[in-house]
């Protein structure tokens, strides 16, 4: 994913940085991230909606 192109819309990622301290540019820098570790959330259901 370190090659990838990541674009996003200004308006969105203003109010993401006002709701949640975190700029789009520096959250896209886990894309990158060797060290990234995924795993499932067992306490959330397959199914946001659930």
């Amino acid at each position: 994913m370190a090659n990838a192109n990541i674009e996003w819309d200004p308006a969105k990622a203003d109010a993401n940085t006002k709701a949640h301290g975190v700029r789009f540019s520096e959250a896209a820098t886990v894309l990158a991230d060797n060290f990234a570790l995924t795993r499932e959330d067992p306490t959330r259901s397959a199914s946001r909606g659930s």
